[in-house]
Formats: structure tokens, sequence, C-alpha cells
């Protein structure tokens, strides 16, 4: 992060955290190492993660050493017509956006200008309230690097929707977008908004799996990913993680 700014001088507004571009980085560095498989990616969140936590802090730490403007991951959710949808991404963007000022962040961005006002309010009461950074926040080597892999299963639902995300953000991909709006739990129960995916979300969602191929308790496994019909492998049953990691089947 420090070599980016280096580089990019007086061009360098400051250093942005993203989440999901982030964690398909990581994939890339240890896509060949079935010690690193990850588990469902919707349940490995950045503020509950402390290896990812760390990164973002270290991010910040950087940002304040080198004068650049720290800012947070994307706010991916998109407007929709119903209001309760729009009112539950609204509770969840406050969340993690206050999380991130509480970091140090001092910047946001959103997928779509609806939102704005609601990722932006917690960095504007935070500066507002004449809040600074510790010195212990502005010292990077507080914050070292370490990629581990996250706690938790690799499920069959968790499967489904990523296969199901993969197979609609190619169609737009081919329909010549590069980033769409897909809600990936379209006729679950609960309320849930559509989410922006790209190629980073697109990339991890089953590659790590297909592979490692991961071992399961039944025949199938992961590695069905990439059978010439993707929609069957929506239907498999992966049971168990790779490198003996924990499972939970669903």
């Amino acid at each position: 992060m420090e070599e980016m700014l280096y580089e990019l001088g007086p061009y360098a507004a400051g250093l942005n955290a993203a989440r999901w571009d982030l964690k398909a980085s990581i994939f890339e560095f240890v896509m060949a190492d079935a010690a690193q498989v990850w588990p469902d990616r919707f349940g490995v969140d950045i503020k509950t993660t402390p290896f990812l936590a760390n990164i973002f802090r270290r991010l910040v730490a950087i940002s304040l050493k080198r004068g650049a403007v720290p800012i947070g991951g994307m706010a991916t959710a998109l407007p929709n017509p119903d209001p309760e949808v729009n009112r539950a991404a609204a509770e969840a963007i406050r969340a993690d956006k206050q999380w991130e000022a509480e970091q140090g962040f001092i910047r946001g961005w959103v997928a779509h200008i609806f939102h704005m006002k609601t990722a932006g309010d917690p960095f504007k009461a935070l500066i507002g309230s004449g809040w600074k950074p510790t010195a212990q926040m502005a010292n990077p080597d507080n914050y070292p690097v370490v990629i581990k892999v996250p706690e938790g299963p690799i499920t069959v639902d968790g499967t489904r929707r990523n296969a199901r995300m993969l197979i609609e953000y190619v169609e737009g991909w081919l329909a010549g977008r590069g980033a769409k709006g897909i809600d990936s739990l379209e006729g679950k129960p609960g309320i849930h908004p559509a989410l922006m995916e790209d190629l980073a979300t697109g990339r991890m969602s089953v590659a790590p799996w297909s592979s490692s191929s991961c071992a399961t308790s039944s025949p199938t496994s992961s590695r069905a990913a990439r059978a010439p019909r993707p929609t069957s492998a929506i239907a498999r049953r992966p049971e168990s993680r790779c490198a003996g990691s924990r499972t939970t089947p669903s």
C-alpha cells in the first residue's frame, strides 16, 4: 500500500479498502493450496474476521502516516421498490459504515447514490464530534498482514447461492455489463436487497472449491461446478470442508 502511494505521488487521493476485491486477491494468491480453501463467502465478515479487519486497520494507519484519505468498502446494496427492503439495506449499511468510521476511515462509497446519505452519516458524525485517531491507529507496525483461513462451513445453500450468482453474472457479462445487481437469495424467505456483483465476486464464488476438488461425504464434490450443465451443480450437496476444516451440512 505504501508503494502504491509512493508511485502515484500527488495523483493518489487515498487508499480504498474494498471487501470483495481484497478477498478475491487473497484467493488468487492461495488458489493452488487446498489447505487455504475458504468457507461460504457471505459468512466471512470483515468486522468479525480478525486478520481481515487487521488489513483494514493497516490501510488506515498507512493513510494517516502518508497523508492519504482512508476510504472504506463499498455499500453494494441497490435500491428496491419495496421500502422494507431499503430499510433493511440501510440498517446493514449504517452498521458497516459505523464500524469503518470507528477504525479511522473518513470516507466510503456506494454502488448507488440512493444509499449515499445513509453511508455518509456515520463518517460525518465522527468527524463532527472532534474525534482524532490515536497514535496506535496511525502506526502500521501494529497491524501486520497475516493471511489465515476463516472459520466456517461450506454448505449446500452457500454453494447454490454462489453458483446462482455466478450464472447470473456471466449472463450479464455476455450482455455487456461488467457489474450487475443480483439478488442471490431471490425466492427465499426474508428481506434481502440485490447486491452489486462484479468480476471479483464472480471469480471467487466457486473457483477455490472447484480447483481444490473439495472432498465430500458423498460421491460428488465442488468440482461439479465445472460440469457442462452448470445448473446441475446447484443441486449437488457438498457436505465437508477441504483440509479437514469444520463442516456444517445443509
